[in-house]
């Protein structure tokens, strides 16, 4: 029973881990988007804090997901229209 539960807080921490990820990046989507409203996909590049064109990432970006559902995984931005800005947990 202890085991289970250490496992579980350890993937609790994992997510929380993953979650702050999303804000920080989310966050730094919306400050690129205001100096460049022309962006429509970009990989979040979590290790330098920038963003990457998709194509570039699959060689340049480590994967960074740490909780059981995004591991070896990265974030990738959608830019919409009207500053809209969605997050999807993607495979190199």
């Amino acid at each position: 029973m202890a085991i289970k539960v250490a496992t579980m807080k350890t993937e609790s921490t994992l997510q929380d881990m993953d979650r702050q990820v999303e804000i920080a990046a989310e966050h730094k989507a919306r400050l690129a988007y205001t100096q460049n409203d022309m962006l429509e996909k970009m990989v979040y590049d979590a290790t330098n804090k920038t963003f990457v064109d998709p194509m570039e990432a699959v060689s340049t970006v480590e994967p960074y997901g740490n909780s059981k559902e995004h591991q070896g995984k990265y974030l990738l931005i959608v830019f919409g229209d009207e500053e809209n800005i969605t997050l999807e947990w993607v495979n190199p």
